[in-house]
């Protein structure tokens, strides 16, 4: 059993935690990798995440009305990629539509949380 094996297995048992796409976010997905292609990697054998994470934000940015939350006004992509000039990664691309994105460790601090 691999890692993705795991992984899957926990992830199947945490249903709250993830969302069904929806009309929308497939539009903002497309917005996106028409500006972005490169975010999706062609040559990679797994599916890429990373315009649909970004999607979920902006949606939830835009809407106000679609978070579990209603008390939550701002929408944060956590992801360990780093801003680098104009590379196309996470960081740029929530960048360009007003999206924050910090990292695990940003995270854990702004929770609050100690190990």
């Amino acid at each position: 059993m691999t890692q993705d094996d795991d992984l899957r297995k926990w992830a199947q048992k945490q249903k709250k935690l993830f969302r069904d796409l929806d009309a929308n976010q497939i539009k903002i997905v497309k917005e996106i990798l028409t500006k972005y292609p490169s975010l999706a990697k062609s040559d990679s054998d797994t599916p890429c995440a990373d315009p649909f994470v970004i999607a979920l934000a902006i949606e939830l940015a835009r809407d106000p009305q679609k978070t579990l939350d209603p008390t939550i006004k701002k929408r944060i992509v956590v992801s360990e990629e780093r801003l680098h000039g104009s590379r196309v990664k996470i960081p740029l691309v929530c960048k360009e539509y007003n999206i924050d994105c910090i990292t695990m460790i940003e995270m854990c601090r702004s929770e609050g949380w100690k190990f």
